[in-house]
């Protein structure tokens, strides 16, 4: 292993346990080799209308780095637990703090020192992780409201 600094990550509480979030390049590999589709990678990364199965994969991946025991199947429990509002908000988190610049922030990735992000959280986990979540049906199709 390669002795670099470890990334910065969310703590998660759930299921009795405490969680490591990140979103490295690792973790993004792990997701593109899932998913395997160029189009549901783009709506999960714009916050687009992502299927359940990309959203699970996306945080099954961020759980890598810290956690390589949990299963696909292992993350969707995590998510049922979580609810997928606050899921959405802490992956929003996990991916602020590897892509600062997303916000307008500095190039240095910033120490995660809570569960909650003060700030908005855009790019891929929109505000508050509603963007991506409000759209979601069960087959990631975009629900239309008069």
């Amino acid at each position: 292993m390669i002795p670099v600094a470890p990334a910065p990550f969310v703590r998660v509480s759930a299921a009795g346990a405490t969680w490591r979030l990140v979103v490295s390049v690792n973790a993004l590999c792990l997701i593109e080799a899932e998913v395997k589709d160029a189009d549901e990678m783009a709506k999960l990364m714009s916050g687009g209308d992502a299927a359940f199965t990309t959203v699970r994969a996306a945080f099954w991946a961020a759980l890598q780095d810290h956690h390589p025991q949990v299963s696909l199947e292992d993350a969707g429990r995590l998510l049922d637990h979580l609810g997928l509002m606050k899921a959405g908000s802490l992956m929003g988190q996990a991916l602020m703090l590897a892509f600062p610049e997303l916000e307008g922030g500095t190039d240095r990735p910033r120490k995660a020192t809570s569960d909650r992000v003060t700030n908005g959280i855009g790019g891929a986990f929109s505000t508050g992780g509603l963007g991506w979540i409000s759209r979601l049906t069960p087959f990631g199709r975009r629900r239309l409201v008069a």
